[in-house]
């Protein structure tokens, strides 16, 4: 399902082993063994994983991801 929604939405999709290298490169390790690296202003590492709301105060007010991509509009930035 999510993948679906990623790609639907241009975004690129790498499987494999990552490490941050720095402050903007992300070292990939794909599971045929290639390294590769990419830069970015912004990363964003999906590890994958069930979607849980801890139990503490305030938690009415938080929404995981699985409610985050079901979103019908995303705020452009957060203060």
């Amino acid at each position: 399902m999510y993948k679906k929604i990623l790609a639907n939405a241009n975004v690129e999709m790498y499987e494999g082993e990552g490490k941050v290298f720095d402050t903007h490169t992300v070292e990939l390790t794909t599971p045929d063994g290639e390294v590769k690296h990419f830069t970015a202003k912004h990363i964003l590492i999906a590890t994958g994983g069930q979607a849980v709301l801890l139990n503490i105060p305030g938690k009415e007010l938080a929404i995981t991801s699985d409610e985050g991509l079901s979103l019908e509009s995303f705020a452009l930035q957060f203060t």
